[in-house]
C-alpha cells in the first residue's frame, strides 16, 4: 500500500464529513485489514518452503518466483529495528544479497502487516527466514532501493539453510 493510496481514501472521506483524523484511522484499519486479507494460507507456506529450499541453491538473485509471488531468503542483522510506518503497518531492513547495487548495500525493507511477525523477526538476530510477497525496486539518489510488502513468512532451522546458497556464516553486513 502506497503512501498515495492512503491519502486518496483519506481525502475521500474527508469530503463526506469524517475528520483528518477520523479518517486517518479508517484507512490504516482498512488497509491492515485488506493486508490480512491478502496473506498467504499455511498449507500454500509449506508448498512454498519446499519449492524455495529446492530452487534458491541455482538462484543467481536469491529470490524465486511461485506462482505471483517473489519468495527471497533473508537474514535478520545482528540489531534489527522494528518501525512502525504512518499507515499502520511495521518495517524492517533485512539483509539479501539480491539487492545487489543498492545504494545501501544488500539490504531490503520488509513491510509486515502485523506487528506480531515483525517483532517475531526482529528478535531473531542472525535467523534466516522466507519472505513470502512482491519485491519492488525503486531509485533513490541515483540508485535501487528494494522492497517487499509480506504476504507469508516462513520460518527457517538451521539445518534447512543451504549451505550452497550463504556459506558456514550467512550474510556479511555492511
Amino acid at each position: 500500500m502506497s503512501g498515495k493510496s492512503m491519502e486518496k481514501l483519506v481525502k475521500y472521506y474527508m469530503n463526506f464529513g469524517l475528520s483528518r483524523e477520523e479518517a486517518e484511522k479508517f484507512a490504516r484499519r482498512y488497509f491492515q485489514e485488506l493486508s490480512k486479507a491478502q496473506k498467504v494460507s499455511k498449507d500454500k507456506l509449506e508448498e512454498i518452503k519446499r519449492f524455495a529450499l529446492t530452487t534458491l541453491p541455482r538462484s543467481d538473485d536469491f529470490r524465486v518466483k511461485y506462482d505471483k509471488y517473489d519468495v527471497i531468503l533473508v537474514q535478520v542483522p545482528a540489531v534489527p529495528q522494528v518501525k512502525r510506518t504512518s499507515s499502520g503497518n511495521y518495517k524492517i531492513g533485512l539483509l539479501w544479497p539480491g539487492a545487489k547495487g543498492s545504494i545501501g548495500g544488500p539490504w531490503i525493507s520488509a513491510f509486515f502487516s502485523s506487528e506480531e511477525e515483525a517483532n517475531k523477526v526482529a528478535s531473531r538476530p542472525g535467523d534466516f527466514f522466507l519472505l513470502v510477497g512482491k519485491v519492488r525496486e525503486r531509485e533513490y539518489m541515483g540508485g535501487p532501493t528494494y522492497s517487499i510488502n509480506v504476504a507469508g513468512l516462513i520460518e527457517l532451522g538451521e539445518e534447512e539453510v543451504p549451505e550452497e546458497v550463504f556459506g558456514e556464516e550467512g550474510f556479511a553486513e555492511e
